[in-house]
């Protein structure tokens, strides 16, 4: 069950607060009058969240996620980046000597789930970088490393060259 903190949906908050009105219209104590002044007031609302935490009224709202989004920072080679972002790898010729320079075919090393965006967040680029102040502001090369060792996330090629960012958004 929600708290109010977490909020509560429109249908679940309408219930609720038509237990209020109903408990408060069948309320001996309080006048025509009254009910009226307490019908206008946010007091139903108030009520509507007593009664939800109370488990007088049902709270109807979907149970939260459990799961959240993270994201990871990643480097991939050109062909990777080529076929992430016009998902055709026209072009790679220029940085491949063969199809066994990637182990995987393109981008196949990330989960089937993963979403990918091209680039980093902003909280990743380098201090120095004016991206990371304003993010209006052109990044001065945060985003691409001209020449790296390092082996691609996206297909597992081993060869050195440009390495990209990518950043792959999963649920855990």
């Amino acid at each position: 069950m929600r708290t109010p903190e977490q909020g509560h949906t429109k249908r679940c908050l309408a219930q609720a607060m038509i237990c209020a009105v109903e408990n408060a219209r069948d309320d001996t104590i309080i006048n025509d009058f009254e009910f009226r002044l307490w019908a206008q007031g946010n007091t139903a609302l108030t009520w509507a969240d007593i009664y939800l935490a109370e488990g007088t009224a049902t709270c109807v709202c979907p149970p939260l996620p459990t799961t959240r989004r993270v994201a990871t920072l990643t480097w991939v080679c050109t062909c990777c980046l080529l076929k992430l972002a016009n998902d055709d790898t026209s072009g790679c010729e220029d940085s491949c000597t063969s199809p066994e320079d990637h182990p995987s075919r393109w981008l196949e090393n990330y989960p089937d789930d993963a979403d990918l965006t091209i680039g980093m967040l902003i909280a990743e680029h380098d201090d120095a970088c004016p991206a990371r102040t304003d993010p209006g502001l052109e990044c001065f090369g945060c985003e691409e490393r001209e020449f790296s060792r390092t082996v691609c996330a996206g297909c597992g090629t081993h060869l050195a060259g440009s390495r990209h960012a990518v950043t792959m958004w999963t649920e855990t």
